[in-house]
C-alpha cells in the first residue's frame, strides 16, 4: 500500500499503498475526513467509494501528517491500516511529510468474487515520484510508483471499513 506503511520503500502484497489528493493540514479537525455520502452506501460502488476516499486520505495524511485519523476508518483487526497509522505517527514525531508529484488512481474495479458485506477492490497507483520532506528541510527523492493495489472494504451492519490491503509493483 503507501509508502506510509511500507517506511517509504518499496512495496508488496503486505504493505500498504497511497492516494490522490486531498487538502488537509497538521491542525485538522478530524471532520476534515468526514466520508462522503457516496462512500455510506451499502452497494458494490458505495464500498468502491470508500477505497476511492481512503487513499484520498492517506495521500492527505502523506502531506500533512495527524495521528488519529486512519483508525475511524479501518476494522480493528487491519493489519495494513495499523502500519499506516504507526508510520504516520512516526511523520508526525519526525516533523517530516511527503509529497508526490502527479498521483494518479485509475481502473477502480470490484472483483466478481465480492460479496454484499466484503468488497474487494483493485485499481492502479501510480506517480511520478515523491519527496520526503524533513523537518529541517531536509528532502529524499523517492522512486516513482507503479503499482497494482487491492484494498478490502468489509461493512460492520452501519458502515464500510477498511479490512485488509495490499500492493504489487507492476512490470
Amino acid at each position: 500500500m503507501s509508502r506510509i506503511a511500507s517506511g517509504n520503500g518499496s512495496t508488496s502484497t503486505s504493505k500498504a499503498t497511497k492516494s490522490s489528493a486531498v487538502s488537509t493540514s497538521l491542525s485538522a479537525p478530524a471532520d476534515r475526513f468526514a466520508i462522503p455520502e457516496a462512500a455510506k452506501a451499502h452497494t458494490h460502488e458505495g464500498a468502491k467509494a470508500f477505497v476511492k476516499f481512503y487513499w484520498q486520505t492517506l495521500n492527505a495524511l502523506d502531506r500533512a501528517p495527524q495521528e488519529g485519523v486512519l483508525p475511524r476508518f479501518g476494522a480493528s483487526d487491519c493489519e495494513s491500516c495499523r502500519l499506516q497509522e504507526k508510520a504516520g505517527k512516526k511523520l508526525v514525531a519526525e516533523g517530516a511529510r511527503i509529497e508526490s508529484k502527479n498521483a494518479r488512481y485509475s481502473n477502480f474495479q470490484v472483483r466478481k468474487d465480492s460479496t454484499p458485506d466484503s468488497v474487494i477492490v483493485t485499481f492502479v497507483q501510480e506517480d511520478d515520484g515523491s519527496t520526503r520532506i524533513e523537518a529541517n528541510g531536509a528532502r529524499k527523492v523517492l522512486p516513482p510508483v507503479n503499482l497494482a493495489v487491492a484494498a478490502r472494504a468489509d461493512w460492520n451492519g452501519a458502515e464500510w471499513k477498511l479490512g485488509a490491503s495490499g500492493a504489487d509493483e507492476r512490470p
